[in-house]
């Protein structure tokens, strides 16, 4: 059975893990929906599942180590084969979605330094850039760096109602994030699948102040 280990990681049952995969590594890897035991943790944000499980997944693939933000083990990979700084998971995610979703920096730059694409979406139903990953991770830094190599500031989001980076940060009332998406040229006039802008969404969560620089900035003011 494999189903135990992620169930036990997702009530965060530490010594029910350490129990099953004490004597049996095996568990350790198992996978459900493409995502490895390890990579299952780190979604679910289980720090000590992480620590606990990585030790039997060692060596860590290229998603896995993007996801925690190994950089030599990355540099390592890609030394041995350049065509994995675009590689795709089982479950949809690239190495750049990853490391930017979990908010290591100097990993995203290696990636976009060895290749990366900054303008692919996820293989899967969410569609998500890493510039939405480095949103979701509250990051000026990585959308910073993303934004330089190229990745667009007005994609949509292929699960929900088709959010752009600039809804996603307004949304999350992410001023900073908001006004460097503005300087580089995201429309806040676009509106999502339910007509809503990026001040809509701002105002709605209670951050009134970024609604209305919103406005501004679409005129609307």
């Amino acid at each position: 059975m494999t189903d135990d280990i992620f169930e036990a990681i997702a009530s965060g049952d530490t010594i029910r893990v350490a129990v099953l995969i004490e004597g049996d590594t095996e568990r350790a890897r198992a996978r459900r929906n493409g995502a490895s035991a390890l990579l299952f943790a780190c979604y679910r944000s289980v720090p000590e599942m992480v620590a606990l499980l990585r030790p039997a997944c060692e060596p860590l693939d290229i998603f896995e180590a993007s996801a925690l933000g190994d950089i030599e083990r990355v540099r390592a990979l890609l030394d041995r084969d350049a065509k994995q700084a675009n590689a795709v998971a089982e479950d949809g995610f690239g190495p750049l979605g990853l490391a930017s979703s979990f908010g290591h920096g100097k990993t995203v730059e290696l990636l976009l330094s060895r290749g990366a694409d900054p303008a692919r979406a996820s293989q899967n139903a969410m569609k998500a850039m890493p510039l939405h990953a480095a949103v979701a991770a509250r990051s000026v830094a990585i959308a910073r760096l993303l934004i330089a190599a190229g990745a667009p500031v007005d994609a949509r989001q292929g699960d929900g109602p088709g959010l752009t980076p600039l809804m996603a940060a307004a949304l999350d009332g992410q001023d900073e994030l908001a006004e460097l998406l503005l300087r580089h040229g995201a429309n806040p006039d676009l509106r999502d699948d339910n007509g809503m802008s990026a001040a809509d969404h701002a105002r709605n969560s209670g951050h009134d102040t970024l609604a209305d620089r919103l406005d501004r900035a679409a005129g609307l003011a």
